[in-house]
């Protein structure tokens, strides 16, 4: 089963704790939101994925600033398994939040959900089409757990950014104080 869902969100709303039935993935559009799960923090900003296992425990809260833009695709059965088994392996199934998410996997994410809200003429056969590969790729992706890793891919995702150690902290989802020391490459 494959469910999808586009959604805008009101600043700062809070949705209680709950426990995923589905494999979700969901793509932070504009806006951003906080996600809590195993004692982890995560921060979706926009063009982020999060990809969220079945029986992932969440608390998520829309940020303040603006409303949240969000693409829901959320998978159940022997599809949803084979992902899982092969994204996560033998680690602990957590939620995991890949940013940014490269441009033609928001832009199949995005059509995914377009699509199967019009159902226009062979509207499943152009979903299959992007389907396919946008979970090849995803379950493909090995996302760095050492915070240097993740500062360096950050700050050269957005080459033209100056960033402020506040700002790193926060898309981190870290302490301004946390032991970072970048060397250049």
């Amino acid at each position: 089963m494959v469910s999808v869902l586009p959604s805008v969100i009101a600043p700062s709303t809070a949705f209680p704790p709950h426990q995923l039935r589905d494999t979700v993935l969901y793509l932070t559009v504009r806006g951003n939101a906080v996600s809590e799960s195993g004692g982890r923090r995560l921060v979706s900003q926009a063009n982020g994925l999060l990809v969220m296992p079945r029986g992932a425990r969440l608390v998520e809260q829309a940020g303040a600033a603006q409303p949240w833009h969000c693409r829901y695709f959320l998978m159940r059965g022997p599809l949803a398994e084979r992902f899982e088994q092969s994204f996560w392996g033998a680690r602990p199934r957590a939620v995991t939040l890949i940013h940014p998410a490269p441009a033609h996997w928001r832009r199949w994410l995005t059509e995914i959900v377009q699509l199967s809200l019009r159902e226009p003429p062979d509207w499943t056969w152009q979903v299959l089409a992007r389907l396919g590969p946008l979970l090849d790729q995803v379950r493909q992706t090995t996302v760095p757990t050492d915070l240097a890793t993740r500062a360096q891919q950050l700050i050269l995702s957005q080459t033209d950014r100056l960033w402020t150690v506040a700002e790193l902290a926060r898309d981190l989802a870290v302490s301004p104080t946390a032991n970072l020391i970048l060397h250049p490459a």
